[in-house]
Formats: C-alpha cells, sequence, structure tokens
C-alpha cells in the first residue's frame, strides 16, 4: 500500500506542476502545449485508478508489474517536469528589458531550436509511454484478463559518474563532506550527515562525487546508494538498497535478513538521495533500527531541500551541510566550460561583460546555469 501511497502523491505533484502558467508558457514556446495537455489528462485519467490497482495487485502479480511500469514512467514526468520549470525560470530571467537583446548575441538559433525539437520529442515519447500504460489500465483494471502485452519499462536515470564540468566549483564541499565522514571525533554507530540545499544547487551531484571518491570506498564497505522514494517509507529503503542483489521475489523479511547480513560487522556508508518527505522520527528510528548491524562509525548522507527533515532525522546542526550558491567566478566558469569549446571561450571584453552578466541572473543555481548554457552558440 506503501507504493501506492507514494504513487499517488507524485501523480498529484506532477498534475500540479503540469498546471502552472509558467510550464504552459514554455510549452508554448516549444510547440508543445498539445502534447503536454495531453500528457496531463493521461495522467490524471490514470490517477484515478490506482486505488482500484492496489486492491488488485495484492492477489494479482500483473497488476503489480504495471503499477511498477507507472511509477517508472511517473517519475520520468516527473524529471520532465523539473527540467521544464528550470526552462521557465531560465525564460524569466532572459526576457524583458536589455537581456533580452543581450541573450542574442550569445545565443545561436539552430542550437534553440535543436534543443526544442529535443525537449518535444521527449514530452511525445512520454506521453506516448503513458498512453500505452493507460490503455493497458482500460483492459486490465476493469475487465481483470491477464496481461498478453509486452512490458516496456523507461528507467529512471542513474549516473555511475560524473564528468568534471557537472561538479565544477564543489571540491571545497566535497572535501567538507569527506571530512566529516571520517571525522572520529564522532564516535556514534551510525551517523547522519544531511546535506540540505534548494533545487538546482547540485546536492546529487556532491554526494554522488562522494560516492565514486576512491578514499571513500577504501574506507567504507559496503557503499551503497538509494533514490529515496517521495513519501519516505523505510521497508522500500530497504527494498531499494537490496534491488541490485535480489533476483527472486523475497518477502520483506527476508529483505531484512538479507540486509543485516550484508552490513554485519561493517562500516558502511549509505547515500539516501533527495529525501522529501519524513513527517516523524519515528520513520527514520525504523530505518536506524534496520541497520544497526553495521559495524560503529557508519555513516549516512541525506540529501534534501528541507531543513525539517534535517532536523527529524539529525538534531545536530553542526552537522548540516548547507549547500550554498555558485560564486560569480565559479558561476561563470561553469557556464564556459559548458557553452564554448575548449579554446573558443569568448575574449572581447564587451562580450565577457555581457556573458557576465547573463551568468550573474541566475543566482549561482547550476541547474540554471547548465539550462542556458545548452543554448549557446560555441563560436559566438
Amino acid at each position: 500500500m506503501a507504493a501506492e501511497i507514494i504513487l499517488s502523491t507524485v501523480v498529484e505533484e506532477v498534475i500540479g506542476e503540469l498546471g502552472k502558467f509558467s510550464v504552459k508558457q514554455i510549452a508554448s514556446l516549444w510547440g508543445v502545449d498539445d502534447d503536454l495537455q495531453q500528457l496531463e489528462g493521461t495522467i490524471s485519467t490514470i490517477k484515478s485508478v490506482l486505488a482500484d490497482a492496489e486492491k488488485q495487485q495484492v492477489q494479482n502479480q500483473q497488476i503489480k508489474t504495471w503499477l511498477e511500469r507507472l511509477e517508472d514512467a511517473v517519475y520520468e514526468v516527473d524529471d520532465l517536469v523539473d527540467e521544464i520549470s528550470a526552462e521557465a525560470l531560465q525564460h524569466q530571467v532572459m526576457t524583458g528589458n536589455i537581456m533580452a537583446k543581450q541573450v542574442r548575441i550569445f545565443c545561436s538559433t539552430s542550437n534553440q531550436f535543436a534543443f526544442r525539437y529535443k525537449m518535444g520529442q521527449k514530452i511525445r515519447f512520454l506521453r506516448r509511454n503513458l498512453d500505452k500504460i493507460a490503455a493497458d489500465k482500460k483492459f486490465h483494471l476493469d475487465t481483470g484478463l491477464p496481461l498478453d502485452t509486452q512490458v516496456v519499462t523507461v528507467e529512471r536515470e542513474e549516473h555511475s559518474f560524473e564528468r568534471e564540468e557537472d561538479v565544477l566549483g564543489r571540491d571545497y564541499e566535497k572535501r567538507e563532506i569527506i571530512k566529516r565522514l571520517f571525522d572520529m571525533n564522532i564516535e556514534e554507530n551510525l551517523a547522519v550527515i544531511p546535506i540540505v540545499g534548494v533545487g538546482g544547487l547540485g546536492k546529487t551531484t556532491l554526494a554522488r562525487l562522494v560516492y565514486n571518491d576512491a578514499e571513500v570506498r577504501k574506507h567504507f564497505e559496503p557503499v551503497m546508494w538509494v533514490n529515496v522514494p517521495k513519501v519516505f517509507d523505510a521497508h522500500l529503503v530497504v527494498k531499494e538498497i537490496m534491488k541490485p542483489e535480489v533476483r527472486d521475489e523475497k518477502t520483506m523479511d527476508e529483505l531484512q535478513q538479507d540486509l543485516r547480513l550484508k552490513i554485519r560487522g561493517k562500516q558502511f556508508l549509505l547515500i539516501l538521495d533527495d529525501v522529501w518527505d519524513i513527517d516523524s522520527r519515528e520513520k527514520w528510528l525504523k530505518l536506524e533500527e534496520l541497520l544497526k548491524d553495521g559495524a560503529n562509525r557508519s555513516r549516512i548522507i541525506v540529501t534534501t531541500r528541507d531543513k525539517k527533515i534535517a532536523h527529524v532525522i539529525n538534531g545536530r546542526e553542526e552537522r548540516t551541510y548547507n549547500l550554498g550558491i555558485l560564486n560569480d567566478e565559479m558561476a561563470w566558469c561553469l557556464f564556459t566550460k559548458l557553452a564554448f569549446v575548449h579554446g573558443q571561450e569568448p575574449n572581447d571584453p564587451n562580450l565577457v561583460g555581457i556573458g557576465k552578466d547573463i551568468v550573474k541572473k541566475c543566482g549561482g543555481i547550476p541547474l540554471v546555469i547548465r539550462t542556458i548554457a545548452s543554448n549557446k552558440m560555441q563560436d559566438a
């Protein structure tokens, strides 16, 4: 039942975001407003049967499979909405007064069309995929007939490595997080280090950089990564931790036992990425109880936008790492790395001045800088 509660929450959020004026405005500029409207309608239709699917999946593996397909697709749409929202913010930054003229100096028309075409194709792909899932819903849930169609799963993107340009300007932050991981003065069995910051600052990128660090991997074993469901549930976190190692269907008791064996006597590191909702400390303590077999000085890193969550899971302000914006110098370096071929960065003082004014409007947020840089011509 928890999975359906989570899915319902994400669906509600996606529908709400798709209904925003700024998102609809960008869709209109891209010429995909009809597709986005159909996507919203399809999601709304699917939402109406989630309760029925939850009831049937207990005794129907095929319905459970349908829900898993749906969950993957909905998370893809959720990621898409984040991209559109970033583009909407860019549009607000770049429209009006002198900025519009300045942007035209930097922007390549062909690149803009290519970007809009790419996003339009992505929206249409997701809409078609959801339409297929919705069609299965009408057939299988309403009539109870068995599945006879091929299961198509849209996987959420995983980043096993980070490119230099994606983590530019975060070396200091990486060192600070690792310093806290290795701090011998923190003696308790399981210490939590929250990374807190608004969307687009690069919390996940920073956590992944720590996750891939060679010294971290020598110090901790195992090192585990979980993309946390929107509504926090300890059992689902356990399921995600064990997913790469479990091929057959197992009960939750069996998964918990496997997890205990996996970490028993070991100094592990667990990274919980993008925690949205923990409404009580009891939920968190339930997860800690399942992880108690690890060795002393095991660590958990949690990335979240919400300072309240950091307090619920940690309660110690000095261990919370508040991720800030990039300074002007690092923001400009990130922009030039992404927008221009190496060796073709602008040298003209007037052009550089215009570019820096544009980047300054991004507020030091890496996601917005990357979105804007993706539209710039390399030989401006």
